[in-house]
């Protein structure tokens, strides 16, 4: 019988250490999707509404790439 309610609570303590690790997990992936959405907006900002006239566009691909590397970069330590 002790042995019994001891698997048990081995068993309840390794559910409890799965779930809390599964919240992490999410937690941490609604975060990354948050940074993403922001990449993405700050991309079509940039892209839409910054740009210069179609014949001098070449330029920008570098700043876009600093841009979006510095987010990412925040994003991982935030």
């Amino acid at each position: 019988m002790l042995k019994d309610s001891g698997k048990e609570a081995a068993a309840a303590l390794r559910k409890e250490n799965v779930m809390r690790k599964i919240n992490l997990y999410e937690a941490e992936n609604k975060a990354m999707r948050t940074a993403l959405e922001d990449i993405r907006a700050r991309v079509r900002e940039i892209k839409y509404h910054h740009t210069k006239p179609r014949t001098r566009r070449h330029g920008n691909t570098t700043h876009l790439c600093e841009d979006i590397e510095s987010r990412i970069e925040q994003a991982l330590k935030g």
